[in-house]
């Protein structure tokens, strides 16, 4: 049925009018396309192939229902191959098969598609592959082949082109043929072959050596060929070229084969025969040498190797050379065959010890007759045996090697014996040691004679006294000279405020300070320079001074400073107070004077009203109120050096009348809450409460009130409480210098009395470091009242004073006193701060009726006098 196709598309394609070469006939189509196109149709498969250009003698499709050409070959009788329901071309209505058709109905006859117009009129059109449901479709004619690139292709059933494997060499007519890619070139063993157009091998001219590659002759050997290239066998490989092979060590020949033993021409030794390689590298040996075959074949040498002889002194060895060679210089003789021997060199000479030797002909000494004295060189001489010493007058001698006198350094005092240096003395001479005369003995040792009383002189006794003595003659005092003889008398000097005379112990002008006139200086050059009765710098004794005031009669009195103020403070060298040059005005100074008097310097001025001062270190301290003008930003602490500067203004309060310093801090009471407060020295702004409203028993009193001084020991600030409510007390109370946990809450009761009835009250306080000193009233005990101590570490308090309410409350301590003021007695006194008796400081004009401030320094104690408005100040020990 597949077969049937193509014919029927043939006549079909003659109907319309196609050219009868557009379509081949059965007779023309290869059966096996017919079948492949076939398969084609019954798979059903398409492609997408593009539509194809007609051939220029086919007739175009249709558009209208126009007639067809009459003058076409294929319009005829239905034996022409027409189907048969294709109408006559000749008839008038050809376009018209029935004349009845619904409008837009659709018909294939044939290669005809027809559709029904308006009118029911059919109108057709011509396709040029195939019609289907009254439309012309494909692209090819079913059952045609062709070709694309490798790949051919088939017409299907529906028109569309299907494609068949890839070729692997040429398609052709859409079928794969050839046996190769055209164009690609191979070798059949040596023959070079190249693929043409239709993929078939075309042979060219053979190679003569190797064809390898893409069909190129080539090589420069015949595959499997061996030769030798000098030394180097080598072999032809497949792709005929040379490969080399390891070299041959002595012969390589034949077609590429090592052989031979040796190197041809060359020539060594086989014992003492010489030998020569030959071209086929064998060895052939020639005649023996007679004494050496060495290096290249070569006879040598002038003897046999390990052969001794002597050759004058000289031992020789023939080496393996054939060569003789210096085998040892003999030191005495060479005999025999090359044999050393003797113990000498023939007719040499030398001496064993004073005995001369000669050399025999056999190398053997033979000795001679012993010498005197030396042997030297085999022969004798000398005038000495060597070693042997005498002297020559002073000069020792040494008899030297050679048996000659050899001089040495003459002796200075004795030579004798073998020539030996001795004595310490040239016999005879004379001298002293000391105050003892010496002679010097024939041995030339010095015999000490009776020791001189005086003087020894060259060896004599001599003199009336001994040097250097001194005697007194009446005020005149003599010294005794080297010579042993007196001097001329001289008087002692004069001497301020002394008395001299000649001691007859000492023999020495002694100088005795009278009346109150001391050499305080230690220095007689100036004499007594010091009266006791009058000099205010050594009052009564050396040292002792009166703190710049008046020594009368050898005691210290009051010194009127001179210098007003309550406010002040001393230090090793000055006396600083306030000052103001305008009573009534804000103004006040800062003064600076020396401690032992002289004229004041100003440190600050205009400052408002000074409350306290205090000096420390290099700095001095000072607290003002402040002004209105300044409304009171002036107010608080000041610091500056000694020396001069700005003022360092602290954290304001309000008026401070109380300042104590230390290297880190500062502790000041304010007058307006009497709270006391620290301020770090460091100037951070801060100020902090110690001693506030908060009591020791946990109560507070805004009214708290505290009294200055205070003191510290360096962990602990303490004060007196005035305003403590119990039984008008007023206690003793400490809180540590920084406030500890509680700043202002931290404060503690050092010291109470339990008094029975009454009040206690305590006064002013002192310290040197290690306790407490003050002053206790206690109103219903009498006894109590007066001076006190009590160790800061703990324990029982002392009382060192019992004063019955006299002592005025004004204390301080150096260390080892605690002066105090006694207003009954109108004194100033000090006691051991171990106790014991006081004694008189000064006696005051009038009872103190308050504080008198007292400041210590180097042996001087200040107060304050309020009567006078001045600094006073007196010796601590009058």
């Amino acid at each position: 049925m597949n077969r049937l196709i193509s014919p029927i598309v043939g006549l079909l394609l003659i109907a319309c009018g196609s050219s009868p070469t557009a379509a081949p006939t059965p007779e023309t189509k290869d059966p096996e396309r017919i079948q492949d196109a076939g398969s084609s149709l019954v798979d059903g498969a398409t492609q997408n192939t593009p539509m194809p250009i007609p051939d220029a003698g086919s007739q175009p499709p249709a558009t209208d229902a126009a007639p067809m050409d009459a003058a076409s070959p294929n319009s005829g009788s239905p034996d022409s191959g027409s189907p048969a329901n294709i109408p006559d071309s000749g008839s008038p209505d050809s376009n018209i098969p029935s004349p009845d058709c619904t409008p837009l109905d659709t018909k294939c006859e044939g290669l005809v598609a027809f559709t029904c117009g308006s009118g029911s009129t059919w109108k057709s059109t011509q396709c040029p592959f195939l019609c289907s449901d009254g439309a012309c479709v494909g692209v090819c004619n079913p059952g045609d082949l062709d070709c694309q690139g490798l790949v051919p292709r088939v017409c299907n059933s529906n028109g569309q082109w299907v494609q068949k494997p890839a070729c692997s060499f040429v398609c052709e007519a859409g079928s794969c043929t050839g046996s190769c890619v055209p164009g690609d070139r191979d070798c059949q063993g040596l023959m070079p072959r190249s693929c043409n157009a239709s993929g078939t091998w075309v042979q060219e001219t053979a190679c003569s050596l190797y064809c390898g590659g893409e069909g190129v002759c080539s090589g420069v050997c015949t595959p499997g060929d061996r030769d030798c290239s000098g030394l180097v066998p080598r072999s032809c490989n497949s792709s005929a070229q040379w490969v080399t092979e390891a070299a041959c060590p002595f012969v390589c020949g034949g077609e590429g084969v090592c052989s031979g033993s040796c190197s041809p021409t060359a020539k060594d030794c086989q014992g003492n025969i010489p030998r020569t390689c030959d071209q086929a590298g064998a060895w052939q040996s020639g005649s023996a040498c007679p004494y050496v075959c060495g290096g290249a074949g070569v006879c040598q040498g002038v003897c046999t190797p390990l052969a001794t002889r002597c050759n004058g002194n000289g031992s020789e060895t023939c080496n393996a050379s054939g060569q003789w060679v210096l085998n040892q210089t003999c030191p005495f003789v060479c005999s025999g065959a090359g044999v050393c021997s003797g113990s000498c060199a023939p007719t040499t000479k030398q001496c064993q010890g004073t005995t001369p030797q000669t050399c025999d002909g056999s190398g053997a000494w033979q000795s001679g007759s012993a010498c005197s004295f030396v042997c030297s060189v085999g022969s004798c001489g000398g005038v000495c045996i060597p070693g042997d010493r005498d002297c020559s007058g002073l000069i020792p001698r040494n008899c030297s090697a050679q048996g000659q006198w050899v001089a040495e350094t003459a002796c200075q005092f004795i030579c004798g014996g073998e020539g030996v240096c001795s004595g310490s003395c040239s016999p005879t001479a004379k001298q002293c040691s000391g105050t003892t005369p010496q002679t010097c003995n024939a041995s030339g040792q010095w015999v000490s004679g009776s020791v001189c009383p005086y003087v020894c002189g060259s060896g004599t006794c001599g003199g009336v006294c001994v040097p250097g003595t001194k005697q007194c003659s009446g005020a005149l005092i003599q010294t005794c000279n080297g010579s042993g003889q007196w001097d001329t008398a001289i008087a002692c000097g004069a001497v301020q405020g002394a008395t001299v005379a000649c001691d007859s112990g000492t023999k020495a002008c002694i100088a005795t300070c009278t009346g109150t006139n001391f050499d305080c200086d230690l220095n007689m050059a100036n004499g007594c320079e010091a009266d006791a009765s009058s000099d205010a710098n050594n009052c009564g004794v050396c040292g002792h001074s009166c703190c710049g005031g008046a020594c009368g009669s050898g005691t210290c009195g009051v010194y009127d400073t001179g210098v007003y103020g309550a406010v002040y403070d001393v230090d090793a060298n000055n006396r600083y107070s306030t000052y103001n040059p305008a009573v009534g005005t804000v103004g006040y100074e800062i003064n600076k004077m020396p401690r032992t008097g002289g004229s004041s310097t100003i440190i600050a001025s205009n400052q408002p009203v000074v409350r306290a001062i205090d000096v420390f270190g290099t700095n001095v301290f000072w607290s003002v109120n402040g002004t209105v003008a300044n409304n009171y930003q002036d107010v608080g602490i000041y610091s500056q050096p000694i020396s001069g500067g700005t003022p360092t203004h602290y954290m304001p309060l309000m008026d401070s009348d109380s300042l104590l310093i230390t290297a880190t801090d500062i502790f000041t009471k304010r007058v307006d809450s009497a709270g006391i407060y620290y301020i770090p020295r460091s100037n951070d702004g801060s100020y902090n409460l110690l001693f506030g409203a908060t009591l020791p028993d946990g109560s507070v009193n805004v009214n708290a009130t505290y009294a200055a001084p205070f003191v510290t020991d360096g962990q602990y600030l303490y004060a007196t409480y005035l305003t403590y409510p119990a039984s008008n007390q007023w206690p003793i109370v400490r809180s540590p210098i920084h406030g500890g946990a509680t700043p202002g809450g931290s404060v503690t009761t050092f010291a109470n009395y339990a008094a029975p009835t009454g009040s206690v009250r305590y006064y002013a306080l002192s310290t040197e470091g290690t306790n407490l000193y003050y002053l206790m009233f206690v109103g219903a005990e009498p006894v109590k009242n007066g001076l006190w101590k009590q160790p800061f570490a703990g324990g029982p308090a002392t009382q060192l004073i019992s004063n019955g309410g006299g002592i005025v409350a004004s204390i301080a301590t150096d260390g080892s006193n605690v002066y105090y003021a006694d207003g009954n007695a109108k004194q100033i006194r000090k006691i051991s701060v171990n106790g014991g008796s006081s004694s008189l400081i000064a006696t005051l004009p009038s009872s103190p009726g308050n504080s008198l401030n007292f400041k210590i320094t180097n042996e001087c104690l200040y107060w304050y006098w309020a009567n006078t408005g001045t600094i006073r100040a007196s010796a601590v020990s009058p």
